[in-house]
C-alpha cells in the first residue's frame, strides 16, 4: 500500500495555497475520443475517498450546478480526484495526463474495489505530478 495518492483533475481555487491549473487550459476535443466514455465511467465509479469539503463548482461558466459537480475525493488506490472531474472530460472535452489514461488502460478501465487505502488526511494528497504536468500540458 502506498501511503500518497496521485492527485489529479484540481483546478484553480482562489482558496488553494497550490497553483492549479484552470481546465479552459488543458481542452482538447480530438484527445483519446475513442476510450472517452470509458474513461468518464472509471473516473465516476472510483471509491469514495474523502466527503463533506462542500460541493465544488464547475470552472466552466455554463457547468452544470454545484450539487451535480459533487461534494466527495473518489479514488482508485492510486490516484485521488474530484467527483465533478468526469464532467470537465464529458462535457468540455479536458484532457488528462498520459500516464494516468496509461495506468487506467492496464487495468482495462475497471476500479478494484478492494484496494487498502491510507487513512484520509490532507498529507495523503501527492500534487506534484499533477502541477508538474499541468504547467507543461498547455496544447
Amino acid at each position: 500500500m502506498n501511503s500518497r495518492l496521485i492527485a489529479i483533475g484540481f483546478w484553480e481555487d482562489p482558496g488553494s495555497k497550490h497553483a492549479f491549473p484552470h481546465p479552459k487550459n488543458i481542452v482538447d476535443p480530438e484527445w483519446e475520443r475513442q476510450n472517452r466514455n470509458k474513461i468518464v465511467s472509471y473516473l465516476k465509479s472510483g471509491i469514495i475517498y474523502g466527503q463533506g469539503f462542500g460541493y465544488s463548482h464547475c470552472r466552466f461558466n455554463d457547468g452544470p450546478p454545484p450539487a451535480q459537480m459533487g461534494s466527495a475525493d473518489l479514488t482508485d488506490g492510486k490516484y485521488v480526484w474530484p467527483e465533478g472531474l468526469y464532467v470537465y472530460i464529458q462535457s468540455f472535452n479536458v484532457y488528462l495526463p498520459d500516464w494516468f489514461i496509461s495506468d487506467i488502460k492496464q487495468k482495462n478501465f475497471k476500479i478494484d474495489t478492494n484496494v487498502i487505502l491510507p487513512r484520509a488526511t490532507p498529507s495523503v494528497y501527492d500534487y506534484s505530478l499533477w502541477l508538474a504536468w499541468a504547467r507543461s500540458a498547455k496544447r
